[in-house]
C-alpha cells in the first residue's frame, strides 16, 4: 500500500479530541512498511482520521457507531488492526472484533492479530479468543484483573495490558461475551468494538417483517449485538465491510445505521474489477461452457478437462516461483512469495465440494506416478500449460527446468477442503507450506484471505435472485496480486464473467455518489441514498430494510427533467451558458431537422451526430439538476458506464434553441410537444429521435405560471435522453 490514500469521511458530529499515535501503531506499521516510508505515513494517516471520528476515550459515557468502506480484498484487516493501535495508544483499554460467521475466519483473524501484533514479543496486549462456555468466569476473572491493573498507582507502563477481545459473529459466541461483560464493571472503561464483514448476519433480518406487522422483533445475532453496545457506556462501533449495500440502506434510527462514513482507498498494486477484467488483461480470463458448470441438479460426472488445465497451469505457475525463490536465496535476498494458492469455489452445497476434493487428489497422484514413470503425454499436456501461462509471464523459467522438480511440486502441495462435513479432516488450511490447494463454498466467498492466489476455479451458476453484495463476496481472487498477475488465470462461465464487469462499473459509481456527499460536508441525514448498480442483480436483501428499496430500470423509454426551473438563479445561469457554449463550440455541424414541409419554426430543430465522450465530459456531466429531477444524475452515471461502448450519440436542439413556453403544475412541466393534427406533419417531439440509438433532446424554455397570466422564468435549459432497448441500467433509491 504505497499509494498516496485520500482521506474521505462524512460525521453527523465534530470530535475535537485529540488521539495519540504512540510506540504500538508506529510499531506494526514500520514490521509492514519499514522498508517503504511513503506507505507508512499513508496508512498512519488513514488510521488516524479513522479514530478521531471514534469516541473520546476519557468520556465516561460515549456511543458512536461508524462505517468503513473498503474494496475486496483491500487491506481491511490491516487498517482495523492500524486502528487498534492508535485506539491502544490513545488510552482505549478494551478492543473486540467481531471476526466473521465461520470458525476458519475467527481462526484465521485471531492468527493474524497474534502475527501483526507480534504477541509472543509485545506484552503489552492480551489478547482472547471467546469461544468457549464452560471458560466464561475464567474470561471474566482475567478481564477484571487486567482493567482493575489500571486503577493501582505507580504501575510501570510496560505492564498495563489492552485487553483484545475476539469472538465468532453468532449468537452462541455473542452470548458468552455478553455473559463476560456483565460480570464487569465497565463504566470509565473506553473501548473499540470492529464488526469484520459488518454487512452479513449483524442487521436485524426481521426488519422488513416488523415494518409489515408493526412488530419490533430482533433476530437473534442482532440482539446480541445491541446487547453488547449497551454493556459498554463508552464505546465506538466500526463497521468494517466491502459491501455495504445493507448498511447504507437500513432505517436511519437503527442502532447500526451509521453516523459517519469512511471510505478507503487500496495502495498501489491492489487488482480489482477494472484490472481483471479490461481488455488488456483478456487472457487471464478462460471461460467455462455450460457443461462444467455445477447446478443443484447437475454436476459433471468425472473431473472436467477445464479443471485439469487449470490444475497444470496452477503447478507450472509454483513450479516457477519455487526457482525464482531459490535463485534469490542464493544471493541472500528474500524470497518474492510466501505462498501460492489455486482456489476451487463450486458450489455452496458440501457434496460437490468434496467431488472436487476427491479429484483434486486423485489427478495429484495420478500425476505423480506419471511424472516420475516418464510418461510422455503427461510432459505434452504440461507443456501445453507452460505455453499458455508464457502468453502473460514472459519471464516463465525454462520448461526443462520446470518439468524437472514438478513431481515435487504437486506432491508438496496441500489440499483442504474448507466445509462443515463432519467427516472431513482437512478443513484447514496450513499458510506455512509454499503450494495450497483451497476448496470450498461460502467459507471462501465472505471475508478470508487466500494467500497467494493465482488460479480461481469457479464453475458457479448465477442465481436469477443473486444480490449484488453477496455476489461481489466472491471475488476472492481480487487483492494484492500485481507482482504475480502474470501468473494468474481465473475460470469462469460468461454469466459470471460479465456480471463482475457490470458490478465493477456501479461499484465506482456508487462509490462517487458516497464521495460526493462526503465533499458536501453535509450530515448523513442529508444524504440522499440513491445509486446505479447492475441491471442483473437485486442490490441487496430485502429483509433487513424496513423500507422497501424504490426501483427504476432505464430501458427502451425516454427520461426528462421536469422540473428544470427548480434550481437556484446561478444554476440556471450555469446551465444556460454551458448550453450555448455547446452549441458554439459545434454550430458548424449542426443541420436542420427540417421534416414535413409544413412543420412550424418551432417544430424545426438542429440536429448533429456527436461523439458520446466529447457529450458527457462537456455538458452532461456538469449540467445541474434539482432535487426532483435527481434520477437524472443517476442516468448521467449509466450512460458513463454504457458510453464506453459507444462512438457517437444523436443530439437534438429542440425549435434550433429558441424559448418554447411551458406552464407550471404542481411543481413540474410537461416538456414534451405533441403531435400535430395531421400527424405526417409533426409526430411529437417523442418521435424526434433514432429508435436504436440514444438521443439527447435540449429545450431551452419560458415557464409561466399555472394560469398562464405572467413569466416566472426564462432561458431554462431542460434535457430529455432516449435510452434504447439493451442499453439497460437500474437504479435503487431509498423510499
Amino acid at each position: 500500500m504505497n499509494k498516496q490514500i485520500e482521506i474521505q469521511f462524512i460525521s453527523d458530529k465534530e470530535n475535537n479530541w485529540t488521539p495519540e499515535f504512540g510506540k504500538t501503531a508506529d510499531r506494526l506499521l514500520k514490521k509492514e512498511f519499514g522498508d517503504n516510508p511513503e506507505a507508512y505515513e499513508t496508512l498512519k494517516k488513514e488510521s488516524y482520521e479513522i479514530i478521531k471520528l471514534c469516541g473520546d476515550p476519557n468520556e465516561k459515557e460515549h456511543s458512536n457507531t461508524g462505517l468503513i468502506l473498503g474494496y475486496i480484498q483491500s487491506g481491511k484487516t490491516l487498517s482495523f488492526t492500524t486502528v487498534s493501535s492508535i485506539a491502544k495508544d490513545s488510552n482505549y483499554q478494551m478492543i473486540i472484533i467481531i471476526a466473521g460467521t465461520t470458525k476458519v475466519l475467527h481462526t484465521q483473524t485471531n492468527e493474524r492479530l497474534h502475527k501483526d501484533l507480534e504477541t509472543k514479543i509485545n506484552k503489552d496486549w492480551s489478547i482472547l479468543k471467546i469461544n468457549d462456555k464452560k471458560q466464561t468466569a475464567d474470561y471474566a476473572e482475567k478481564l477484571k484483573r487486567i482493567l482493575n491493573r489500571r486503577k493501582r498507582n505507580n504501575v510501570p507502563e510496560n505492564r498495563l495490558k489492552t485487553i483484545l477481545l475476539t469472538v465468532m459473529k453468532n449468537h452462541d459466541n455473542l452470548s458468552i461475551l455478553n455473559n463476560v461483560l456483565k460480570e464487569i464493571n465497565l463504566y470509565g472503561v473506553p473501548t473499540l468494538v470492529i464488526d469484520d464483514e459488518s454487512d452479513q448476519a449483524s442487521l436485524n433480518t426481521l426488519a422488513s417483517e416488523n415494518a409489515r406487522n408493526f412488530t419490533d422483533d430482533e433476530s437473534t445475532t442482532y440482539k446480541k449485538l445491541r446487547e453488547l453496545k449497551s454493556l459498554i457506556p463508552n464505546h465506538t462501533y466500526l463497521q468494517y465491510t466491502a459491501t455495504p449495500q445493507a448498511n447504507i440502506f437500513i432505517d436511519i434510527e437503527d442502532e447500526l445505521s451509521p453516523n459517519f462514513i469512511y471510505v478507503l482507498t487500496p495502495g498501489d498494486g491492489y487488482t480489482g474489477g477494472s484490472t481483471f477484467f479490461s481488455k488488456d488483461n483478456k487472457s487471464l480470463l478462460k471461460i467455462l461452457e455450460s457443461a462444467d458448470i455445477v447446478t443443484p441438479d447437475y454436476q459433471p460426472a468425472s473431473a472436467p478437462e477445464s479443471l485439469k488445465e487449470a490444475m497444470r497451469i496452477f503447478f507450472i505457475g509454483v513450479s516457477h516461483g519455487d526457482i525464482v525463490n531459490e535463485k534469490l536465496q542464493n544471493e541472500n535476498k528474500k524470497p518474492n512469495s510466501k505462498n501460492r494458492t489455486m482456489m476451487i469455489n463450486p458450489h455452496h452445497e458440501i457434496s460437490p465440494q468434496n467431488t472436487y476434493g476427491k479429484w483434486v487428489k486423485m489427478l495429484k497422484n495420478l500425476w505423480i506416478d506419471k511424472i516420475q514413470n516418464e510418461d510422455e503425454g503427461i510432459k505434452e499436456k504440461f507443456f501445453n500449460a507452460y505455453t499458455e501461462l508464457k502468453k502473460t509471464e514472459t519471464n516463465l523459467e525454462s520448461f526443462e527446468d520446470i518439468f524437472s522438480r514438478l513431481d515435487y511440486i504437486i506432491e508438496d502441495t496441500e489440499i483442504s477442503i474448507l466445509n462443515t462435513d463432519a467427516n472431513n479432516s482437512d478443513d484447514k488450511v496450513d499458510w506455512d507450506v509454499y503450494s495450497n490447494i483451497v476448496i470450498g463454498g461460502n467459507k471462501l466467498s465472505r471475508g478470508y484471505t487466500v494467500e497467494g492466489l493465482t488460479v480461481t476455479y469457479m464453475p458457479r451458476y448465477l442465481s436469477e435472485s443473486s444480490n449484488s453484495d453477496t455476489f461481489q463476496q466472491r471475488a476472492r481472487f481480487f487483492g494484492y496480486r500485481q507482482p504475480y498477475l502474470s501468473l494468474c488465470r481465473i475460470y469462469l462461465d460468461e454469466d459470471n464473467k460479465n456480471n463482475f464487469i457490470e458490478y465493477s462499473k456501479s461499484e465506482e459509481s456508487w462509490r462517487k455518489t458516497l464521495k460526493d456527499h462526503i465533499a458536501s460536508k453535509k450530515s448523513l441525514n442529508d444524504f440522499k441514498r440513491t445509486f446505479t448498480f447492475s441491471p442483473s442483480m437485486n442490490w441487496t436483501r430485502d429483509n433487513v430494510l424496513k423500507d422497501k428499496i424504490l426501483k427504476k430500470k432505464y430501458n427502451a423509454s425516454w427520461h426528462r427533467t421536469n422540473s428544470p426551473f427548480l434550481i437556484d438563479a446561478d444554476s440556471r445561469l450555469f446551465n444556460y451558458e454551458l448550453f450555448n457554449s455547446l452549441i458554439s463550440e459545434n454550430k458548424s455541424s449542426f443541420i436542420e431537422n427540417e421534416g414535413h414541409s409544413d412543420r412550424s419554426d418551432f417544430q424545426i430543430h438542429n440536429f448533429m451526430e456527436i461523439k458520446a465522450s466529447y457529450l458527457l465530459e462537456k455538458f452532461l456531466k456538469h449540467f445541474k439538476f434539482s432535487d426532483l429531477d435527481i434520477g437524472f444524475n443517476h442516468l448521467v452515471d449509466i450512460l458513463e458506464n454504457r458510453f464506453s461502448n459507444l462512438d457517437m450519440i444523436n443530439l437534438y436542439i429542440m425549435s434550433k434553441g429558441h424559448n418554447r413556453i411551458r406552464s407550471l403544475k404542481n411543481n413540474s412541466i410537461t416538456l414534451f410537444q405533441g403531435r400535430s393534427q395531421n400527424s405526417n406533419v409533426y409526430p411529437g417531439d417523442s418521435e424526434i429521435r433514432e429508435i436504436n440509438k440514444p438521443s439527447l433532446q435540449i429545450h431551452c424554455l419560458s415557464i409561466q405560471d399555472e394560469d398562464k397570466s405572467k413569466k416566472i422564468f426564462d432561458n431554462v435549459i431542460a434535457l430529455a435522453i432516449w435510452i434504447p432497448d439493451g442499453f439497460i441500467g437500474k437504479v435503487v433509491s431509498q423510499n
